[in-house]
């Protein structure tokens, strides 16, 4: 029985749990790249690997993405009550490094939003 309870106790912590993708830059993080200074590989190793990259001759957009998300809403009946309650809150973030061919910073640009929508608390 012990067993059991532990298991139900473990299942639902993860389905509380957020629902989290990608790399969020921190503002001291985008705060560091300097243009015409920081490298491609020095962004690359501060944030991992980017989401995607895209060329326009020979300057490359490295582009990171995150989006977090309260996933609760998907519990049956249990879920539909806590997002009631509480609302949905969600965060998006995307950012992008232009480099130059001599693999520069030469723009970098990021915006995000958080919200919450719903719910009966503040």
């Amino acid at each position: 029985m012990k067993n059991i309870a532990t298991r139900l106790s473990l299942l639902s912590f993860l389905l509380l749990s957020a629902c989290t993708v990608g790399q969020k830059v921190g503002s001291d993080q985008y705060q560091s790249f300097q243009e015409g200074k920081t490298t491609r590989a020095e962004i690359v190793a501060a944030l991992g690997e980017p989401n995607g990259s895209s060329w326009v001759g020979q300057e490359e957009t490295l582009s990171y993405s995150f989006v977090a998300s309260d996933k609760r809403g998907y519990i049956p009946v249990v879920g539909a009550i806590l997002l009631a309650v509480d609302g949905v809150k969600s965060e998006v973030q995307v950012c992008g490094f232009t480099v130059d061919a001599k693999k520069l910073l030469k723009v970098k640009t990021c915006s995000g939003s958080a919200q919450k929508v719903g719910g009966l608390t503040g």
